[in-house]
């Protein structure tokens, strides 16, 4: 939300928020969520940064269809509400991915359909997992318009009572905490494992080649003394 909200504020919209453009930060930043790709970004303030752009008459379908916006949907042009649109689906799924989605294994010509029901609250299974309370950010992200401006505060303090209602202790250590740093550590010994098996191998590799050239020099030279005698 916070990465989305500094996009917004220097005119950039993202037009591609899903699961997949976040990454969890390494060692000492794993409690950084970084928001990634920007490939499809695009310019929605004129050159003051304030103005909003005149939407365009038609725009072609961009993103990803299982966490678009019904407007990329409808080819119209996309504001800040469209990638809070298709960052509140996104947060369904990570919930829920088997419910959160309704759509989730509908054909294209569905989806559409199905995230007009969902603005309307009518998949109550979206909610088997998913607090009750996101209702609120689903009716106002819902009745955002295009050139809108997004109350960034409001959407984080609701953030922060669902967390609260949840009982979220952020004081302790996120999920993921320690596992990058864990593996890393895994990883490295697993290397200097195998580096010991290859320099035994070669040690022991070594010693019986001078074995057999040893005992192949002792009976080259019997078998001279033979034939002298």
């Amino acid at each position: 939300m916070v990465a989305l909200r500094d996009l917004h504020g220097i005119g950039y919209l993202h037009r591609d928020i899903k699961p997949q453009n976040y990454a969890i930060g390494l060692g000492p930043k794993e409690s950084t969520i970084y928001m990634l790709d920007f490939g499809i970004a695009r310019k929605f303030t004129e050159a003051d940064n304030k103005t909003v752009k005149v939407p365009r008459i038609k725009v072609h379908f961009l993103g990803t269809l299982r966490f678009a916006s019904r407007a990329c949907h409808k080819q119209q042009e996309q504001g800040c509400k469209d990638d809070l649109e298709c960052w509140l689906y996104m947060c369904f799924d990570l919930f829920d991915d088997d419910k959160g989605l309704p759509w989730k294994r509908c054909q294209r010509q569905e989806v559409l359909k199905m995230k007009e029901q969902f603005f309307r609250l009518e998949h109550p299974s979206c909610y088997r997992i998913v607090p009750e309370d996101f209702k609120r950010l689903v009716q106002y992200i819902g009745g955002l318009k295009y050139a809108d401006e997004p109350d960034y505060l409001y959407l984080r303090n609701s953030l922060g009572a669902i967390s609260k209602e949840a009982r979220v202790d952020f004081s302790k250590p996120l999920d993921w905490a320690g596992i990058t740093t864990r593996k890393k550590k895994e990883k490295e010994k697993e290397e200097s494992d195998e580096t010991d098996s290859d320099v035994k191998q070669e040690e022991t590799g070594s010693g019986d080649k001078e074995a057999y050239d040893k005992k192949s020099r002792m009976k080259s030279r019997r078998s001279r003394r033979s034939r002298e005698r």
